[in-house]
């Protein structure tokens, strides 16, 4: 675990540690601590909203119901709802993407069966914008699309995540 990552919290009942560390950039690391006998593996890992001096290393990781909070002094405040269900969900791969002639683009990929999933796209690999929300079937394979994709956009970046 990062040398760096303080403030941290953990959570007994899910066996959750979530930790704050303070890089370039800030991010918030979240590891599944339940089996004592393994390392701590490194379940997620989110971007504060900007990445501000935060000299002192002040902040703080609070757990609740399904919740989990991070404050990151100077860079912002993250808050999340936990899917403890979804801690064994996969990210997807993207398997072909075909461009539809003046219409759009459709992506099929591969993920983890009966799991919420997000489209995102990029133009820079900086900022990420929603596409869509989806939840794969039983086989975890399927095909999502963006409509007016080649029309609105000169260069366009994808990737499925875990939300």
């Amino acid at each position: 675990m990062p040398a760096a990552m303080v403030p941290i919290g953990f959570s007994p009942e899910t066996g959750l540690l979530a930790g704050i560390e303070i890089a370039t950039p800030d991010n918030l690391k979240i590891y599944d601590l339940s089996n004592p006998d393994q390392a701590p593996a490194l379940i997620i890992e989110k971007l504060f909203p900007t990445d501000n001096a935060n000299g002192n290393n002040v902040g703080a990781v609070s757990f609740g119901p399904n919740r989990l909070f991070a404050l990151n002094t100077n860079n912002g405040l993250l808050a999340f709802e936990l899917n403890l269900n979804a801690v064994d969900a996969q990210p997807a791969k993207l398997t072909q993407i075909t461009l539809m002639p003046n219409t759009g683009i459709t992506i099929q990929y591969e993920g983890t069966p009966n799991t919420e999933y997000v489209l995102e796209a990029s133009s820079d690999f900086l900022s990420w914008t929603t596409v869509q929300t989806f939840n794969t079937n039983e086989t975890g394979n399927g095909i999502v699309a963006e409509n007016d994709a080649r029309t609105q956009h000169d260069t366009r970046f994808y990737r499925i995540i875990l939300p």
